[in-house]
């Protein structure tokens, strides 16, 4: 199921261009690592920093040049990542 969310909001960002994938990506990622028996992630924090702190990596690297998952910066992403993280772990 959340992978189809994380499929979803890929496909309705190509669509609509206000950031629906980086809310939903960020969500479904939070879901997914908790599929995994690690145990330092058993915490639904760990997890959502985790989550937050590799997509921000990535929108900090597109702001080097680095095309990680997309090719341009935008701070708003930033807020986008935490409010798909931060519904995943109010869940």
């Amino acid at each position: 199921m959340f992978v189809g969310v994380h499929i979803a909001g890929l496909v309705a960002d190509t669509y609509v261009h206000f950031g629906v994938a980086d809310i939903l990506v960020p969500f479904a990622g939070y879901f997914i690592l908790g599929l995994g028996q690690i145990p330092f992630l058993r915490g639904r924090w760990m997890k959502a920093g985790l989550v937050f702190g590799v997509a921000s990596l990535a929108e900090i690297l597109q702001g080097f040049g680095v095309p990680a998952f997309g090719r341009t910066l935008d701070p708003m992403d930033f807020a986008m990542f935490g409010a798909g993280v931060a519904a995943a772990a109010g869940l």
